[in-house]
């Protein structure tokens, strides 16, 4: 399964724009949270930039990897145990129910980047509904 890991600060660009706050290696998702008036050219970044799972911190560049779906689901599944059981109430059953959202999130971001090599750098924009995740000097758009 493709998967999208946070770079070390090296792997960042140099455009203006650029940023990593992300912690090596870590598997990034799309943000579930946006500012509603940004814009992917802006200087916040909400709009062109992926989080980190385990910082919660974003990263406008990622670093396509490969990894088996069950070591993935795994790493998730270790991941959800370990933070929400630190959130007093959190149940078993929203704990299975973050793990699954995750997991579909990542094989949607899998197909985005499919043809993408493994070891590319990838930057991020997402505009109303869709996200644009693209190669260095190359722009496809990935309805999500």
């Amino acid at each position: 399964m493709k998967i999208l890991l946070a770079p070390n600060k090296d792997a960042v660009g140099t455009g203006t724009l650029d940023f990593c706050h992300t912690t090596p290696g870590e598997l990034l998702v799309v943000s579930s949270s946006r500012c509603s008036k940004g814009t992917v050219e802006d200087e916040c970044g909400c709009h062109r930039s992926m989080t980190g799972t385990q910082s919660k911190k974003g990263t406008t560049i990622g670093i396509v990897a490969e990894m088996p779906e069950g070591e993935v689901m795994k790493w998730v599944k270790h991941r959800s145990d370990n933070y929400y059981s630190k959130i007093d109430g959190a149940s078993d059953e929203l704990k299975n129910h973050l793990t699954a959202w995750t997991m579909r999130e990542l094989k949607l971001i899998a197909d985005d980047i499919s043809e993408i090599p493994v070891g590319s750098r990838v930057g991020f924009a997402f505009t109303n509904s869709t996200i644009d995740i693209f190669r260095a000097g190359e722009r496809k758009k990935h309805g999500v």
